[in-house]
């Protein structure tokens, strides 16, 4: 769910808003199970589709531990990994891209991300959706 206020965007299980949040959250109207498994499916595409570009630097790391259910556990064991990579740099100072499927905490974890590293956080989606609210070019083409 998207705060129009804010534009953060919450999960209610897992990364739910303050309680003078929760009455203005907005629901996409899109999130359907038809519509959520074709944007799966071009995410998968989109992101095969690249990482051959950056396979001499690329550290991946899963979002998601099956063998941990507990969603704050998962979120540290990302972070660990994450702290890892970044310490185990061998290309200078490290440009972090987060990927995932609609949905998965891309969000979360860039904010947890920007807290520990001090990095700056550029995230495409809310540059996407700005323009696609004040209906620019670019704002046209993410639309189609």
């Amino acid at each position: 769910r998207t705060d129009p206020v804010s534009g953060k965007i919450y999960h209610l299980k897992y990364n739910p808003p303050p309680k003078d949040v929760a009455g203005r959250l907005l629901h996409r109207s899109d999130d359907n199970e038809k519509a959520i498994v074709s944007r799966l499916a071009q995410y998968h595409n989109n992101v095969a589709g690249i990482s051959g570009l950056y396979k001499d630097i690329l550290v991946s790391i899963p979002g998601h531990f099956p063998e941990i259910s507990d969603f704050k556990l998962s979120t540290t064991k990302v972070m660990y990994k994450i702290n890892q990579a970044i310490d185990n740099r061998r290309y200078g100072v490290p440009r972090i891209i987060i990927s995932g499927a609609p949905g998965s905490g891309k969000g979360t974890q860039c904010e947890a991300i920007v807290e520990r590293f001090g990095v700056v956080h550029i995230s495409t989606g809310d540059i996407l959706r700005d323009n696609v609210k004040a209906g620019t070019d670019l704002g046209k083409k993410a639309k189609e």
